[in-house]
């Protein structure tokens, strides 16, 4: 059964399989379980499940991600609303949601214009997005973007011409972000929740 959400939590270690439901397993051993009420759901981040998940392995895009979440220790659940004109999105976590060129706040408030084009329809950390966008000087560039304070980090050049350097391959984690770089230093980023 591999895990697709990972969080240590409250003595035991929580995760989603691929088939969903929360489970559950003490940090001093036993028997996985399944928390109450959560088949079909997947961890989105601790202690918060979401459905439908967003499914890269689909042939159709999943038109409202997360849509749906619930508190797996209080029940208390919440669902996105989104701002007037918008039917859909590509990522939503337990604050925030965004398309490929706009996010807002999970209750549809604080809607934002993205600095770039979203890359992913993953949120990472509950709050960051990876964009496409130009540097200052017009080059395409990966860079990842803070929903919260609004600030922009770049990552790594993308190539935009015959002959340009192949980009890395970036690893993508819940909340870490790592690539090696074209002189083979291994660059790791960890996105503070």
């Amino acid at each position: 059964m591999g895990a697709d959400r990972l969080a240590i939590a409250d003595g035991a270690v929580v995760w989603s399989p691929e088939e969903g439901g929360v489970y559950r397993l003490p940090l001093k051993g036993g028997r996985p379980t399944l928390s109450s009420g959560t088949r079909g759901f997947y961890l989105a981040e601790w202690p918060w499940a979401g459905w439908p998940r967003n499914d890269p392995t689909v042939d159709y895009p999943i038109a409202r991600p997360v849509e749906h979440l619930k508190n797996v220790l209080t029940g208390e659940t919440r669902n996105a609303v989104p701002p007037a004109g918008r039917t859909s999105w590509h990522g939503c976590g337990v604050m925030w949601c965004f398309d490929g060129t706009e996010a807002w706040r999970r209750d549809g408030t604080g809607r934002r214009a993205l600095p770039g084009q979203a890359v992913h329809g993953d949120l990472y950390a509950g709050r960051y997005v990876l964009l496409r966008q130009r540097d200052s000087a017009g080059r395409a560039a990966v860079a990842v973007h803070d929903l919260v304070t609004g600030r922009t980090g770049l990552l790594f050049h993308t190539p935009t011409r015959r002959g340009d350097q192949t980009p890395p391959t970036l690893h993508l984690q819940q909340s870490m972000l790592g690539y090696r770089t074209g002189r083979g230093t291994q660059v790791l980023v960890h996105l503070v929740p």
